[in-house]
């Protein structure tokens, strides 16, 4: 009963500030001819699930319209992702004498739709033996993003059109950043020439394949085969977004693409711990100062700039004196004994000047073995361990900048333990109602979540075996899934059954035991 009370005060404290969200108010008419003037660079961004508008939030704190100035303050804390990309985008074409418009999905009715940033309320509802879960709330949560999309493409279309020699810049966080992915994902490969950069922050629908397990094991992260859409994602903790993974995650354009995913982001799936259960919440962090919304401005801007003929945008796009920045794709680096792990910090630079030397410590105990080396670092450990490795840049100033990297030989350290997955599942279809029921040879200590389709609607408590789900699609197959959730919060394999639709003969489902997928939960950018 301790335990249960606690998941009830973490989820309630969630779930509160997420039903508080305020809603969008109701975006103008369908009309081209209300687009602003073409410009140099037209940047493109959809907000987080639950988040007003950020151009509602800055004419009523104009006007002064708003009594409750203490609900704007909140209101404004809910636009900072929007507020901090726009004023970075303005900034930034500035410095390169370039002019920039800005523009928010959901702004307008376009194609029938406009992006509503649906909020996520009770995604953590406790829930008792007996109690049913609102499988609804999946396909609103799904409508949102049909109708970003919708409004994304016909946007772009239309101002690609009316601006054919303008660069694009894309961008979404959280489910914006899910919506904003599938929007390139429908774009021609004409029209997605015209795009410089897509920035992604906390994708859902994250994909890199080189965290992912096989067959069970632990992943092997080497430094070999990453994703060129790869940003400030741990390793190998993130293989694939908390709602799954887009596949492909770019159709086209994978090289103008970065993916930001910080360590502690459940949404993007940087760490197995739910929600509401860890003090240290990543999704929230991307708009911190010097942070990854300022990292991605920057590239952006500087692959617009060359684009654009710009002399020199890295450098002027880089605050001064700041030296060299030696970038590596993760800080933690996981191998077995023997096995030959790459540290590569080709991507690095130094603004103005340019690095001369690369000096390497393969283990950390402050003799550098490479001198004068390469940017890219080959070796294979003889024994297990946990390393700690020091690479140095020195450009040709003389500035001199150090970062640090682990490698994991042959240990786990830092990877959680997971609680113990359901063994078999089945269940039952009525139309829209559906039973899932499961076994387990050890109930977890805080519940089992249940999903649809990769989305959470409510969390059983330990000693249940059955979820009955409503609100369910009846036209549709759906997949509805049961997760082991720790007393920490840690979530482990979901156990999926699908449903087939109303009209087949009976209710269909996947092989015995169902199939597994890594433990998923959904954006909840509201809940901090």
């Amino acid at each position: 009963m301790k335990m249960m009370r606690k998941l009830g005060t973490a989820l309630s404290a969630v779930s509160i500030v997420a039903a508080s969200c305020i809603t969008t108010a109701p975006a103008v008419a369908d009309d081209e001819n209300q687009q602003a003037p073409c410009q140099d660079v037209e940047v493109v961004f959809a907000r987080g699930s639950g988040q007003p508008l950020l151009a509602d939030v800055e004419s009523e704190a104009v006007g002064e319209q708003k009594a409750d100035k203490a609900k704007h303050v909140k209101e404004a804390k809910h636009v900072k992702e929007a507020k901090h990309v726009k004023e970075l985008a303005a900034s930034n074409a500035q410095t390169l004498g370039l002019t920039q418009n800005f523009y928010e999905l959901g702004t307008r009715h376009i194609n029938g739709a406009s992006y509503p940033a649906h909020p996520i309320q009770g995604f953590t509802s406790l829930l008792n033996a007996g109690d049913k879960a609102e499988g609804g709330r999946y396909f609103s949560y799904e409508q949102s993003v049909n109708e970003g999309v919708r409004e994304g493409v016909g946007y772009l279309q239309q101002r690609m059109s009316q601006c054919p020699n303008s660069q694009y810049v894309l961008g979404g966080y959280s489910q914006g950043a899910q919506v904003m992915g599938d929007v390139y994902g429908q774009l021609t490969d004409e029209q997605r020439s015209k795009v410089a950069f897509n920035a992604f922050f906390g994708d859902p629908k994250m994909n890199l394949p080189e965290g992912r397990s096989v067959a069970g094991e632990h992943p092997v992260f080497d430094g070999q085969g990453i994703s060129p859409w790869r940003r400030q994602s741990p390793a190998p903790a993130t293989a694939q977004g908390s709602l799954g993974a887009r596949t492909p995650y770019l159709p086209a354009g994978e090289q103008n693409t970065g993916s930001w995913c910080l360590a502690n982001d459940y949404v993007c799936g940087s760490t197995k711990v739910l929600m509401g259960f860890s003090r240290e919440n990543g999704h929230m962090l991307y708009a911190q100062a010097n942070g990854p919304i300022d990292e991605a401005l920057r590239e952006a801007f500087s692959r617009v700039g060359q684009r654009r003929g710009v002399e020199d945008a890295v450098a002027r796009l880089t605050p001064a004196g700041s030296g060299p920045v030696v970038n590596l794709p993760a800080d933690e680096y996981y191998a077995p004994v023997g096995h030959t792990v790459r540290l590569d910090a080709g991507a690095s630079y130094s603004a103005g000047s340019k690095i001369v030397r690369w000096d390497w410590d393969i283990d950390g105990d402050g003799v550098y073995e490479t001198h004068d080396g390469a940017a890219v670092m080959e070796h294979s450990y003889s024994a297990q361990g946990d390393y700690t490795v020091k690479v140095r840049a020195t450009d040709s100033n003389g500035a001199v900048t150090e970062r640090q990297v682990t490698v994991h030989a042959g240990t786990t350290t830092g990877i959680p333990t997971l609680p113990e997955a359901a063994a078999t599942v089945s269940g039952e279809r009525n139309g829209t109602e559906a039973t899932l029921r499961w076994s387990a040879a050890k109930a977890p200590e805080l519940g089992w979540q249940i999903t649809v389709n990769g989305f959470p609607v409510g969390v059983y408590t330990s000693n249940t075996a059955e979820a009955v789900v409503t609100g369910l699609d009846a036209s549709r197959d759906v997949q509805i899934g049961v997760a082991p959730v720790s007393a920490q919060g840690i979530a482990g394999e979901v156990k999926t059954f699908t449903f087939k639709a109303q009209g087949g003969s009976t209710p269909g489902g996947s092989a015995p035991g169902g199939s597994s997928v890594p433990g998923g939960s959904v954006p909840a950018e509201a809940a901090a």
